[in-house]
């Protein structure tokens, strides 16, 4: 009897790691080969991922003076023990892993409160939550900070210290920031702890860890900084701006507040909703999920960048644990909240932010689920070979020009006069353009079509069983494949 309720616990885990983790790699591996990738950002992170920390040839450069992301690079000796599985699809399994942590956490949270495998539904929308659904549809190495962050909360209310902390230093590695988000939660923790019973031992662990986080991201920033003098600052380029907040006037804020208003209510209704009930039932232990996310809209609210500071796609990550918190508060390690108001609450939350967010504008993917289907392996194996051919002649198709949907796919097979942000080439180089082989998105249509009339391309081809492309000032011989596009 113990045997079989302990076997249906570990299935209630692994049925919540499994299934998030299998949509979002089917998601991501499908973005890749059907719906076209951005070069800038995920298919530079495929490129990472698979081979380490040197940015692709169109970049330039050691992506560490971007961001300190040093798991990147432990990905990438990961897959040296699979160096036939092509790069994007490595990246799809390694995006995908982060959001079966997410319900793996989740499912340590409830599992032991609801019987049988009652827990497993809720912890798979709590794995594809919202802000998740945001995130999946612009695959970004962001989502492991709130995935991390879950689980170390998790085991930590569990009782289970010690299994936390060796989840701290994965945590810095993804991010030099990533030690912030975790040092602002616990530090809030404690400081509930010290106000509930006014004694500083009380929340003596929970500073330590926040003293850690917040440590531990000073000193890779301060480490980036040396290191890469002349690197990009992300900060100033993104939130401050240069001089600091010299974009930042009245209407600016007014039409930030409209456009956060307009779009990111599956966001900010669910975390005001946890304030609510916190305030009703005075708890301050319940407000902390939320309330650690504050800086982090106050800077959204003056940043820079329109992307960053409208929270599009994986920009709202910081907010996620806010979104989940009630299952976090009601835990064993604090135990001051009903437990059947917190599954209300979580259950409420997680379905307030899908559904408001299936009605949220300004996404890189509004139907993320629509692709949630298993890959067409036909399709990767062809695309793949496709390629294969393409770039064995070379020489053969003279000066060529890639889009981003294909960029992504072999980012280190081209440089940066054939693959460049928002394909920004100059009258001179498109004149001189024999070929150009790209995807059919409807991202950069107009300049695809742009450049086919100024470069002369008559000539249209489709590489069989693919989605790619070719079009060529003069007809194309010798390519296995070719199919010619009538036009």
């Amino acid at each position: 009897m113990i045997a079989g309720s302990f076997e249906r616990f570990l299935y209630c885990h692994l049925i919540s790691f499994l299934v998030p983790a299998i949509l979002a790699t089917n998601y991501t591996v499908n973005r890749f080969y059907v719906l076209g990738a951005p070069m800038w950002d995920s298919g530079w992170f495929a490129h990472l991922a698979s081979t380490g920390l040197r940015n692709p040839p169109a970049i330039g450069g050691l992506f560490l003076s971007d961001h300190m992301s040093l798991v990147l690079g432990v990905f990438a000796l990961t897959h040296q023990l699979t160096p036939s599985v092509a790069a994007p699809v490595f990246f799809a399994f390694a995006h995908g892993l982060w959001f079966g942590v997410i319900g793996l956490a989740a499912s340590l949270c409830l599992a032991p409160w609801l019987q049988g495998m009652i827990s497993v539904p809720l912890a798979i929308l709590c794995a594809l939550n919202g802000i998740s659904l945001a995130t999946i549809g612009f695959p970004h190495i962001e989502i492991a900070i709130p995935a991390l962050i879950l689980l170390i909360l998790a085991l930590w209310t569990h009782g289970h210290r010690l299994g936390a902390w060796p989840f701290v230093p994965l945590l810095l590695s993804v991010r030099e920031d990533a030690g912030l988000h975790l040092a602002t939660i616990f530090a809030l923790i404690a400081a509930c702890r010290w106000r509930q019973h006014r004694h500083w031992q009380a929340g003596q662990a929970e500073a330590v860890l926040a003293l850690t986080g917040a440590a531990g991201s000073s000193a890779i920033w301060l480490t980036q900084e040396m290191v890469f003098v002349a690197g990009v600052d992300q900060l100033h380029d993104t939130y401050l701006g240069t001089p600091i907040f010299h974009h930042v006037d009245w209407q600016f804020l007014g039409h930030r507040l409209s456009r956060l208003g307009q779009n990111r209510s599956y966001i900010y209704l669910p975390c005001f909703l946890t304030l609510v009930v916190a305030m009703c039932r005075r708890s301050w232990l319940l407000a902390i999920g939320p309330l650690a996310g504050l800086p982090w809209v106050v800077l959204a609210l003056v940043a820079r960048s329109p992307v960053a500071g409208e929270l599009m796609s994986y920009y709202g990550f910081p907010l996620m644990v806010g979104l989940c918190w009630p299952m976090i508060a009601a835990q064993q390690g604090f135990g001051l909240i009903d437990r059947s108001i917190a599954i209300w609450l979580l259950a409420t939350n997680m379905m307030l932010s899908v559904v408001l967010f299936a009605a949220s504008g300004c996404m890189h993917d509004r139907r993320p689920w629509n692709s949630f289907w298993f890959p067409n392996t036909t399709l990767i194996a062809a695309t793949e070979s496709a390629l294969d051919e393409l770039l064995a002649h070379r020489v053969q198709l003279g000066p060529i020009i890639v889009d981003d949907a294909v960029g992504s796919l072999r980012p280190s097979a081209f440089g940066p006069a054939e693959l460049r942000a928002l394909m920004a080439f100059s009258a001179t180089e498109t004149e001189a353009l024999n070929v150009l082989i790209f995807q059919p998105t409807s991202w950069l249509a107009a300049r695809k079509q742009e450049i086919i009339a100024a470069a002369g391309l008559m000539s249209g081809y489709r590489m069989r069983r693919t989605r790619l492309l070719i079009y060529s000032k003069s007809p194309l011989y010798g390519l296995n494949g070719l199919e010619p596009i009538e036009r």
